[in-house]
């Protein structure tokens, strides 16, 4: 099973960290050939997790998560 699944442009499932870090460099490759992880704000709290990445800019770029446990997802499909 891969760590990382690209789902849609900037969305990912990740399953571990080191899957996350494989999204990043996945979604950043052609803008950031030396992306440092220190420049990230958001990380998944626990996984496997579904992210989505975008770049943001505070006088530097960094790239901006949002991530969702996939219990969260699978329950919210449940419900609806």
């Amino acid at each position: 099973m891969d760590n990382m699944m690209k789902i849609a442009a900037g969305i990912y499932l990740v399953r571990t960290q080191a899957g996350f870090r494989q999204a990043i460099k996945a979604e950043f490759s052609d803008h950031c050939e030396d992306w440092v992880m220190r420049d990230v704000e958001g990380w998944p709290t626990s996984y496997p997790s579904v992210v989505s990445l975008s770049l943001g800019y505070r006088g530097s770029l960094f790239v901006d998560c949002n991530s969702v446990h996939v219990n969260v997802i699978r329950a919210a499909i449940s419900d609806a």
